[in-house]
């Protein structure tokens, strides 16, 4: 039996029951964060808190030292902090630092530990490409 289930929010049905189907555990865990990291801040105008950390602001200050960059993991790790219950943020890494300014792409990797509920925590990490459209 899964953990976690998530509705799937490509809304795809479930060919046995019509039904929306439905993601689990950590494929459930990827897709919260995705919904938190990629959504621009303000972006869901009837929101009453700012859930996005909008990370499409990367493709034009892609400076690791750069004080956005500072910012930006700053705020991913409070927003997973506080609206992913199911994880702890532990890093934000650019993997492709050295070709970003040619190609226009950003590589994410974003590093969590789930919450397992016993005293052994599950390392994973989410990738993400964000590029210039």
């Amino acid at each position: 039996m899964s953990k976690y289930k998530d509705l799937n929010l490509s809304l795809d049905r479930n060919s046995f029951t019509g039904d929306i189907s439905v993601t689990t555990d950590a494929n459930a865990i990827r897709q919260s964060l995705s919904n938190i990291l990629l959504t621009r801040e303000s972006e869901r105008p009837f929101s009453s808190s700012p859930v996005g950390v909008g990370l499409e602001q990367l493709l034009f200050d892609v400076d690791v030292s750069s004080s956005k960059f500072v910012f930006i993991k700053q705020r991913a790790k409070e927003l997973i902090n506080k609206y992913e219950p199911r994880v702890i943020y532990d890093d934000m890494i650019i993997t492709n630092y050295d070709t970003v300014k040619d190609d226009g792409v950003v590589n994410l990797e974003v590093k969590y530990t789930i919450k397992t509920g016993t005293p052994n925590s599950q390392s994973d990490s989410l990738q993400l490409t964000i590029e210039r459209t």
